[in-house]
């Protein structure tokens, strides 16, 4: 027998449905309430891998069951019923409401950028098909951007940053997608409409308002909370700037060439730099690179490059990116400062300023806090003072 009905809503929701119907009494509030929860995990990963495995099989099944109800009504969840109930109505939930662990999948891979699923599968204790299904989702909702490399500022590997004021910036964005030297390339709003990131130096059209080489990036590990409680922690740190220990800014420039580089050191490099988990095997298939220097060529990745990895907790069109540009002398204050945002924060120096873009909700709350922070540092003669301009759109070719 399976059950037609149709749920949607929270664990406690499903739970008073599922003791109503199997002992055929209203449950009581002791019975689901969240208090003393006792996860029940069931192992339906093969009778749900259907069609709809992407979804149905993430679920895992865990249940969160009131220890009352555990330990008095256990006869509720025996037997096969439990598997039809589900059934029916896990399958109507959206995915929001799975039970799911994305931060911590990405803190495996930020620490390992090509670790294996089937290992991440074993760290979590969780079916290999689980953690596809949670991986999928991550990168299809923009919640995890995959690693990608970038190299250092080494003088044989810089990068040249414009940012611009241009007459017309949606008739420039249009143009540059015939260039070979432009690596990205943004239509912004703010002291900067438009700009550019180049291989080599360019001669920028129209009035350029900074520019210069880039140094190593920064890019923040977010802490798993709200941002209202990330906000807590800030106003904790600004109360005690007076005496905060400065410490040498991570935003460097490699005064030397990276050595030896040869052309298929240069194939590799692109080959990673939008994917550090692409297979081994394409990678040889494409480049007929055989797979020791390769792997070679992986393993000393850190002494010439750097991962970013972006986790953004509710999806990535969920935030507006802004650029902030600030003189200041104290990168590692300001670094650490927004560095306690629960979504990733990249910073990097040009032209004497450092240079951070940070990804921020639409909540009146959150953003006017961004000003208020910079106001303090302001005050504290920490920052000189700072500028920022809104990333519209952008392309990477």
């Amino acid at each position: 027998m399976l059950y037609s009905v149709k749920v949607t809503g929270s664990h406690q929701e499903i739970l008073e449905i599922f003791i109503k119907k199997r002992s055929g009494k209203n449950p009581t509030p002791e019975m689901v309430s969240p208090g003393g929860e006792r996860p029940l995990v069931f192992g339906i990963q093969s009778l749900f891998y259907t069609k709809k495995a992407n979804y149905l099989s993430c679920l895992e099944m865990t249940l969160r069951v009131p220890t009352y109800v555990w330990n008095h009504h256990q006869y509720l969840f025996k037997g096969t019923l439990i598997y039809a109930f589900l059934r029916q109505t896990m399958s109507h939930f959206t995915f929001r409401n799975f039970p799911r662990d994305l931060y911590g999948m990405f803190t495996y891979i930020h620490e390992e950028p090509r670790i294996s699923l089937s290992e991440i599968a074993r760290r979590m204790q969780i079916d290999k098909r689980t953690a596809s299904a949670w991986w999928k989702i991550a990168v299809e909702n923009g919640i995890i951007v995959p690693p990608v490399l970038r190299r250092k500022s080494f003088l044989n590997f810089r990068e040249y940053v414009y940012f611009l004021k241009v007459k017309d910036p949606a008739k420039l964005f249009e143009k540059l997608k015939e260039s070979t030297e432009i690596i990205y390339y943004m239509v912004q709003t703010g002291f900067s409409n438009f700009g550019i990131t180049s291989k080599n130096p360019i001669d920028p059209p129209d009035d350029v308002v900074l520019s210069g080489e880039r140094s190593d990036y920064c890019l923040s590990i977010p802490p798993n909370c709200s941002f209202e409680k990330s906000l807590e922690v800030i106003q904790e740190k600004l109360t005690v700037l007076k005496d905060v220990e400065l410490k040498p800014s991570p935003l460097v420039y490699h005064d030397s060439f990276y050595e030896p580089w040869d052309e298929k050191d240069e194939i590799l490099y692109w080959e990673y730099y939008y994917n550090m988990r692409k297979p081994l095997s394409s990678v040889m298939r494409e480049n007929q690179i055989y797979s020791d220097k390769i792997m070679n060529w992986i393993r000393r990745r850190n002494e010439f490059g750097q991962i970013l990895m972006f986790y953004f907790p509710e999806g990535e069109r969920t935030y507006l990116p802004s650029i902030y540009v600030l003189k200041t002398d104290y990168d590692s204050v300001v670094i650490d400062l927004f560095s306690q945002l629960p979504v990733s924060s990249a910073f990097y120096r040009v032209g004497g300023c450092l240079v951070m873009t940070l990804y921020v909700p639409f909540r009146l709350i959150v953003r006017s806090s961004v000003r208020n922070v910079l106001s303090r540092l302001q005050e504290e003669a920490l920052v000189e003072e700072y500028d920022n301009t809104i990333v519209e759109y952008h392309y990477r070719p």
